[in-house]
């Protein structure tokens, strides 16, 4: 089983929320046997805490910080996890990680400190590095401290909202050889500044720029064609010859190198690695993010494939820097609200 959290929150132009709030995604992935950290017990007490209220149909506003911290976060959270370590037997000072998704500051430390959970346990809330990212932040703050534990350790993870989940796991002898293929901590190093608000704006939709005349062609999705090639588009799979072995995307009736027409084996791409072959930096065509990067990229496994290019610093790119694959978002259909995805080369 697969538990993903997302979230995207909107905020009006100028407000705090708009400094704080920041954009993520995480998945864990479950199971049983060679875990990296069990279940040891949950509680959650739902509370009519009026913490947010709309201001549009698509924005949020968060109450004064203040009040949310004492009559919060230092009220309801405090009661829901006491009463979950009554129940498993834990003790406060057990706890080596408090993952409490709270950017308000001094909000984790004054819950360690109401608990008796040691300080060095609160696990750093991500705020300067990628905002509060609603729904996900919880998760991501888990996978932080998953990267930094070792066995035998209690992690204690908190959800607060209208009310409050509090989730306590324990770390088994696996993760001493636990590596994630997509860490957080590899994520927010892979962080771009970029210091263009009006771009920020345009982004999320505040603002409505003219892109010329090259932006308003009609990007409807061929629903139908996007089913049958779905293994394409989702999964990245290409085609490998059963007689020369030559790896290519996407798979044709005939092989390109020895030109057979035995049906080809899929051979997924998503996580093999690659160089820029050829590259060229496009500002005439329509791109929401300019210039639009397109070039040939040279998989290890000897596949050439035509892609776009995201994540570009032009002082570091160049023919022959390593890539990896990313799934992104490939074009908006803003009249029938609907977005396209593929994969794409970005930098390693």
């Amino acid at each position: 089983m697969v538990i993903v959290a997302a979230d995207n929150r909107r905020s009006k132009p100028g407000s705090a929320q708009e400094m704080h709030y920041g954009c993520g995604a995480l998945a864990l992935r479950l199971g049983s046997g060679e875990t990296i950290a069990k279940f040891v017990g949950v509680l959650r007490a739902p509370v009519r805490s009026p913490i947010t209220f709309a201001r549009k149909a698509r924005i949020r506003l968060l109450l004064e910080e203040r009040w949310v911290r004492d009559e919060g976060h230092l009220k309801i959270i405090p009661e829901a996890v006491e009463r979950l370590f009554s129940e498993n037997g834990v003790s406060a000072d057990s706890i080596d990680y408090l993952c409490m998704p709270a950017t308000i500051p001094g909000a984790a430390a004054g819950v360690a400190k109401r608990l008796k959970i040691k300080p060095e346990a609160v696990v750093d809330n991500l705020a300067s590095k990628c905002g509060d990212t609603g729904a996900a932040h919880a998760l991501m703050m888990l996978a932080v401290a998953l990267e930094k534990a070792v066995p035998r350790q209690r992690i204690l993870v908190i959800g607060f909202g209208g009310g409050c989940d509090a989730l306590l796991l324990e770390t088994t002898e696996a993760i001493r050889g636990y590596k994630s293929t997509s860490s957080v901590s590899a994520a927010l190093a892979r962080g771009v500044t970029d210091k263009n608000y009006t771009k920020l704006l345009s982004f999320t939709g505040e603002i409505d720029l003219d892109w010329g005349m090259r932006s308003e062609t009609d990007a409807k999705t061929a629903l139908t064609q996007l089913y049958r090639a779905q293994d394409q588009v989702i999964s990245f799979i290409g085609g490998r010859c059963g007689d020369c072995g030559a790896i290519q995307f996407p798979p044709l009736v005939a092989c390109v190198n020895c030109g057979s027409i035995k049906p080809l084996t899929p051979y997924p791409l998503a996580d093999e690695l690659a160089k820029v072959a050829t590259f060229t930096a496009d500002w005439l065509m329509f791109y929401p993010a300019p210039p639009l990067y397109v070039g040939l990229v040279q998989f290890d496994n000897g596949a050439r494939v035509l892609m776009e290019m995201v994540d570009v610093d032009p002082a570091k790119f160049d023919v022959g820097s390593a890539l990896r694959m990313v799934f992104r978002i490939k074009e908006k259909d803003g009249r029938r609200h609907f977005n396209r995805y593929f994969w794409k080369a970005a930098p390693i």
